[in-house]
């Protein structure tokens, strides 16, 4: 992980690295206390013991008055994992069918994509192409009446991540 921070408000700032398997709870992995002419050089740090999957990171900022800031937070897929289904957007899908499929992989490979009903009958297949890294996948279900669905997707490994979703 590598960051830059102004620390131009004030003379020093404790600055900890936070990680968490959501992007709601943290806990700290590193802390760093910089005067000004610190903070004016890159800060660098390397995970060693990451989370299997995603790891979302932020930088906590403490200045010498107490105020605390937080960075935006990112996300980062381990490499001991091989794929995370992170989301479908919009959700609900609208009437015309087009939604993204946000999906985070440690490898590129081959997923397939099934759709099922809420009786987990079988209603698309498809087999995408990802990336090391993040991908946005298209995923069209404009043929699907209203309803509740699933959409599951399945790495090479065998790994499987489901999410529901919703067509108007």
């Amino acid at each position: 992980l590598n960051w830059k921070v102004s620390c131009t408000s004030s003379p020093s700032v404790t600055m900890t690295l936070e990680r968490g398997a959501d992007s709601r709870t943290f806990t700290a992995v590193n802390t760093v206390f910089a005067t000004a002419l610190r903070c004016a050089q890159p800060f660098d740090y390397t995970d060693a013991s990451p989370l299997a999957g995603i790891n979302y990171y932020r930088l906590r900022a403490v200045d010498i008055n107490s105020k605390v800031t937080y960075s935006n937070t990112i996300a980062l897929t381990s490499k001991q994992a091989g794929l995370e289904l992170i989301s479908i957007s919009p959700n609900p899908v609208s009437t015309d069918g087009r939604a993204i499929l946000s999906i985070a992989s440690a490898h590129k490979g081959t997923i397939q994509i099934v759709v099922t009903d809420v009786t987990g009958r079988v209603i698309l297949t498809s087999k995408q192409s990802v990336i090391a890294g993040s991908n946005q996948l298209p995923l069209q279900v404009g043929n699907l009446p209203a309803g509740s669905y699933q959409v599951t997707t399945f790495a090479e490994d065998g790994s499987k991540k489901t999410l529901k979703f919703v067509k108007e």
